[in-house]
């Protein structure tokens, strides 16, 4: 039976195989393997089940005999061959699984994510060592994959292992292409960046520069520039290895980027050149620009002076200018000022550009200080017309006194603090200013004496004999510029007289009024007195 059953081995693929997870596995499964071997004997007693034994052939009678498939699938050593190819392909099938355990090892060719781990790399920026030993990696790698044994055969089982190699092998090129790629990114990026700050920086530090700003940045430039060279010197070599990596490994670069890298030494000895003659035209630029501003600075000294002087001759210091025209001129001369601490600022930062130190200008502190003083001074006179304004059209019963006593008093506090800060300035406004506080002050009492409720018409008679002015304090225009057009103001002392004498006769009459009442409402209890004519009380 031996010489009859030779087995023959069974051919199987291993491939990589990519569902939800990329993994190594037969072109076939294990289980599948085994169902066709066990069931090789079944399919051979099948097919042998339509043989017929001679007799049954060649005479009309039907053997008794058992059939020949009934004595083959009985036979002892048959069923002991069935159990030895059951058993013999459980065994092999730990062994297959043991053999797909060996491709472990490069397992990470497959299981990371590419472009995930390129753009965590391109993060770390990595040197051109790391990019050269990352590509060359991968050619390794495949040749190990290469040495791999191609087909293998274990027992009965014959495994190909030609499309797994062959997907590992597109797994490494894969690989080698991303770096390559990633690579050639950041060459030429870092390329072209380079190109382009050497292009900008040459055109603006051998710019000559035409006002003291552009000087000064200029020369900042060119001190950073000059400072840097080793720096930017040091970018050019890693740049050159890059693209001799990339040529090492045949990867193909836009013609574009290869003309820059073919310009760059030269570039970079033209640009260090331009530094070099930039600093001889700033140091030139510098001497003139020098002489020109200490001679603007001497220049400015004078007009600061002339615009103080100016200031204190022209002023609006006199009363006879409205508060609202001085105001005007006040604003007018902070414009001027501006303009003066402008040029000042831009006379100290050419001076600072030198390492010239220039203190701020004791005339220009002056003057803001006076416009500061004189424009409070104006603003008080013209918060005081407005008051004026709205006071003088109240009419005597409806003024508030106290309020209005209150404000002016405030008023008056303000401008006598602002002229102690200032007493040497002697400016009219200030004491006109206060001298109408003053006066108007002195009207709160007289308002008081008209609004005595003990005045009488012959207490009016005697103001208006008094003023010589007739006029009805009961009238709606007797307001507060009335008061002050008839001159009662020049008069407060009498009136004050004549309001006192009212509240006194005033108090008289309530006295007599109260003892008249009194007597009214009194009852007397008198009798005959000793028959004499007299009378007593009881």
């Amino acid at each position: 039976m031996n010489g009859l059953f030779t087995p023959r081995a069974k051919r199987i693929s291993v491939r990589l195989i990519d569902n939800r997870f990329t993994l190594v596995d037969f072109s076939f499964s294990l289980q599948k393997l085994a169902h066709i071997l066990n069931s090789i004997s079944s399919q051979l007693i099948k097919t042998m089940s339509g043989f017929k034994r001679l007799p049954d052939l060649l005479t009309r009678q039907y053997s008794q005999r058992k059939p020949i498939h009934s004595i083959i699938e009985q036979d002892e050593e048959i069923c002991k061959i069935q159990a030895a190819i059951a058993a013999g392909m459980v065994t092999n099938a730990s062994y297959l699984q043991t053999y797909l355990k060996t491709w472990d090892k490069h397992r990470e060719i497959w299981e990371i994510e590419k472009d995930s781990f390129i753009q965590r790399y391109q993060r770390l920026n990595p040197t051109v060592t790391s990019f050269d030993a990352d590509i060359a990696r991968y050619t390794e790698v495949a040749n190990n994959v290469q040495k791999e044994e191609t087909v293998l055969s274990l027992q009965f089982v014959l495994l190909d292992c030609s499309p797994l190699k062959f997907s590992l092998l597109q797994h490494c090129n894969e690989w080698q292409s991303k770096f390559t790629q990633l690579l050639s990114l950041m060459a030429s990026a870092k390329l072209k960046e380079l190109h382009s700050f050497l292009q900008k920086n040459t055109l603006r530090v051998s710019q000559p520069p035409q006002t003291l700003p552009e000087l000064g940045e200029s020369l900042k430039l060119l001190e950073t520039l000059q400072a840097d060279l080793s720096k930017i010197e040091i970018q050019i070599p890693p740049i050159h290895e890059q693209f001799a990596i990339l040529e090492k490994y045949e990867v193909a670069v836009d013609p574009a980027v290869l003309e820059l890298l073919e310009a760059l030494n030269s570039e970079w000895v033209w640009f260090q050149q331009v530094v070099i003659d930039s600093d001889i035209m700033l140091k030139k630029h510098k001497d003139m620009m020098k002489s020109g501003l200490i001679l603007s600075s001497e220049e400015f000294k004078k007009k600061t002076q002339s615009a103080l002087q100016s200031f204190n001759s022209n002023g609006p210091f006199g009363s006879s200018v409205a508060p609202d025209s001085a105001l005007q001129q006040v604003s007018e001369l902070r414009a001027q000022l501006g303009a003066l601490k402008e040029e000042q600022q831009n006379i100290r930062y050419g001076l600072n550009i030198f390492n010239i130190e220039q203190p701020a200008s004791k005339d220009i502190l002056t003057l803001e200080k006076d416009m500061n003083y004189l424009q409070q001074v104006w603003e008080i006179a013209q918060q005081w017309e407005a008051l004026w304004d709205e006071w003088k059209w109240g009419h005597l019963a409806s003024l508030q006194t106290e309020a209005i006593d209150n404000t002016a008093q405030n008023m008056f506090k303000k401008l006598h603090t602002l002229s102690r800060e200032f007493k040497d300035k002697h400016w009219e406004v200030v004491e006109f200013s206060k001298s109408r506080i003053v006066q108007f002050k002195k009207i709160i009492p007289l308002i008081t004496d008209l609004r005595n409720p003990a005045m009488r018409e012959r207490h009016w008679d005697q103001i208006r004999q008094e003023v010589q002015q007739t006029f009805d304090p009961t009238s709606a225009d007797f307001t507060l510029e009335k008061i002050v057009a008839l001159g009662l103001d020049h008069h407060a002392e009498r009136i004050s007289d004549i309001s006192g004498a009212a509240s006194k006769e005033l108090s008289i009459e309530q006295t007599l009024e109260g003892i008249t009442k009194t007597w009214e409402e009194t009852s007397l209890d008198i009798t005959p007195y000793k028959d004499k004519g007299h009378h007593k009380l009881r």
